[in-house]
């Protein structure tokens, strides 16, 4: 679950984990250590098939001009979740908001983002991008 309004709008994730042996679920709470106020990580969240990734949007980061976005996916490492890649765009264009949705395959490799303001021919139009974790 994302909560992007959490921690002055710098936003977390909050994953739930249902543990077979306890019967219970395991709260994990995700931030992102690099993100600043108003980033809103979370404001899109995707996982994998098997829980074992998460991808979270950040469509309010600041990488290398306001509001261009971010997507940060995540590894299950059997006891937390450890931020293992960051997906920018190497042209941040100014409030793209690439991570404003998030989307991840199955084996957790393969990530899309969507960015409301892209600039294409000199209009403003939807972007996906899709990024291959290496």
């Amino acid at each position: 679950a994302g909560a992007r309004g959490a921690s002055f709008e710098q936003g977390r994730v909050f994953v739930f984990r249902y543990d077979t042996v306890s019967s219970q679920y395991t709260q994990y709470d995700i931030i992102d250590d690099a993100g600043e106020a108003g980033d809103q990580a979370g404001y899109s969240v995707a996982l994998s098939g098997d829980g074992s990734m998460l991808l979270a949007g950040s469509p309010y980061s600041d990488n290398g001009n306001d509001d261009s976005g971010k997507l940060a996916r995540y590894s299950f490492n059997g006891s937390d979740y450890i931020k293992d890649f960051e997906y920018n765009y190497s042209d941040a264009t100014y409030k793209k908001h690439l991570g404003v949705s998030a989307a991840i395959d199955s084996s957790g490799n393969i990530c899309i983002g969507g960015a409301i303001k892209d600039i294409y021919n000199h209009d403003e139009c939807g972007t996906s991008y899709i990024f291959r974790a290496h």
